[in-house]
């Protein structure tokens, strides 16, 4: 638990999700996901997100949730293509 203002420094050595946990309350907890690649992006507050410039090819979109996992989806990038994609996370 680092004291008021102090910062922690780690260098990741691999892409993956870090979950960091508080040492005081159970609940306060955030994930940091690390890319070997440009193409990520936060979703806004209705689910929508953008990924711009990415080169035309063949792909597979995943997207992560806490509680609910990964999901992948193919996709195909067309040059000067916009995309609209809708991933449904199971009930």
């Amino acid at each position: 638990l680092p004291l008021k203002d102090q910062r922690v420094t780690r260098r990741l050595r691999q892409p993956g999700v870090v979950q960091m946990l508080c040492d005081v309350h159970p609940w306060e907890r955030a994930y940091l996901l690390a890319f070997a690649h440009p193409y990520c992006a936060v979703t806004d507050g209705r689910g929508g997100f953008q990924l711009a410039e990415v080169p035309p090819g063949d792909y597979t979109l995943a997207l992560w949730h806490e509680k609910l996992g990964v999901r992948r989806q193919p996709l195909r990038v067309t040059p000067g293509a916009r995309l609209q994609l809708e991933l449904v996370y199971p009930a």
